[in-house]
């Protein structure tokens, strides 16, 4: 009877030490985002998110339900060399780049059924893109949507683009800044 109790007491007790070393898992906003930023297509804007510090920023925003438009590495390079060259150090990184990447993400999950419904939605930067459905194709401002719905979760969508979105409102500063 003695060793009845004595093994019950081990087995509550190993139970209890199982249960108190559980496994943790990473939060939905955090595993959309490490998705975004291990995607082969997009290191370079894992590397802007990165320089930018906005990381940790998008995350939170995650929480709450965002779009983003995600252009592709090739996009980035198409910028060219010296806008590249310009927005990989300062001031061209907080006065061009951040603004740039804040204009690739919009408050709310739209996946594509219902951004073909859409004619704009405004950034979190503040300007708006606009949305236009040509053909099959769905285009934010001149740029296509390559992969739309890449990337979700139950309150974030990330839609894989051809360009980088540049707003008119930076065009001065990026002339200013980067000399082009």
């Amino acid at each position: 009877m003695a060793s009845s109790r004595l093994i019950s007491v081990f087995i509550l007790l190993s139970l209890a030490m199982v249960a108190s070393e559980a496994t943790t898992y990473p939060s939905e906003e955090v595993v959309f985002v490490n998705a975004v930023t291990t995607n082969p297509k997009l290191t370079l804007l894992t590397a802007s998110l990165k320089a930018t510090g906005l990381v940790g920023p998008l995350t939170e925003l995650v929480k709450a339900g965002v779009t983003v438009f995600a252009p592709t590495d090739d996009a980035f390079v198409a910028l060219g060399p010296a806008v590249i060259k310009c927005v990989s150090k300062e001031p061209g990184i907080s006065k061009v780049l951040k603004p740039i990447l804040l204009y690739h993400v919009v408050k709310g999950k739209f996946v594509a059924q219902t951004l073909k419904k859409k004619t704009s939605l405004k950034t979190v930067l503040g300007p708006k893109v606009s949305i236009r459905k040509y053909k099959q194709t769905l285009k934010v401002n001149k740029s296509v949507v390559i992969i739309a719905d890449a990337i979700t979760s139950s309150k974030s969508v990330a839609h894989v683009i051809d360009a980088v979105l540049i707003p008119k409102i930076l065009l001065p500063v990026i002339k200013v800044v980067c000399g082009c």
